[in-house]
């Protein structure tokens, strides 16, 4: 399937086969390869028979099923940003960031 798509692009995908009952028009009209409609398609019916259901499923559950071992749970952006830019020892015991005042 080559570069992931975005969650917005594989459902319109699949919304598109589900009118058209065809992959080679989907794959037109998405501007993607037929190979990539029939993998989303395969993946989908892993899980489901019908697209309806999967289509009515909530974003994060669809992810899942989609993404398979990329999901991750999202991290909090202030300890990903302390832990990468601030390592621990460094860090002030009072909680203050003053700079140390040279006399």
């Amino acid at each position: 399937m080559g570069k992931p798509k975005r969650m917005d692009q594989i459902i319109n995908i699949l919304k598109i086969y589900q009118q058209t009952d065809s992959i080679k028009g989907t794959a037109r009209q998405c501007q993607v390869s037929k190979n990539t409609v029939r993998g989303y398609l395969k993946l989908t019916a892993d899980h489901y028979a019908d697209l309806s259901v999967v289509l009515k499923l909530p974003t994060e559950q669809l992810r899942q099923i989609l993404y398979l071992d990329k999901v991750r749970p999202m991290a909090d952006r202030k300890s990903v940003f302390d832990a990468c830019i601030i390592p621990p020892h460094c860090l002030p015991q009072n909680g203050s960031f003053d700079p140390p005042v040279d006399n």
